[in-house]
């Protein structure tokens, strides 16, 4: 029998990446708690199946993290990006 693979763990650059979105927008969401992250040291990494497991979430309850605002919205658009400054 195989041995199964170790959960890759992702950098916040690697999660932006796959998700296109900037790192800033990552950063948030680890801080606040939105996106589960492991701490190894002083780095954060994101297991690939905490992500995998948290997008599962978003997309069965219809919402999105809050640093995603409504494209419509540019009052939104607009803090979200002096925030990211």
């Amino acid at each position: 029998m195989p041995t199964p693979e170790p959960d890759p763990l992702l950098t916040l650059p690697d999660v932006a990446a796959i998700l296109r979105v900037g790192v800033g927008t990552v950063k948030r969401w680890t801080y606040s708690g939105t996106l589960p992250t492991l701490k190894v040291g002083r780095l954060r990494r994101v297991s690939r199946r905490q992500l995998d497991e948290w997008l599962d979430r978003l997309e069965r309850e219809g919402s999105v993290p809050p640093a995603w605002p409504h494209s419509g919205d540019r009052a939104a658009l607009a803090a979200v990006r002096k925030a990211a400054r």
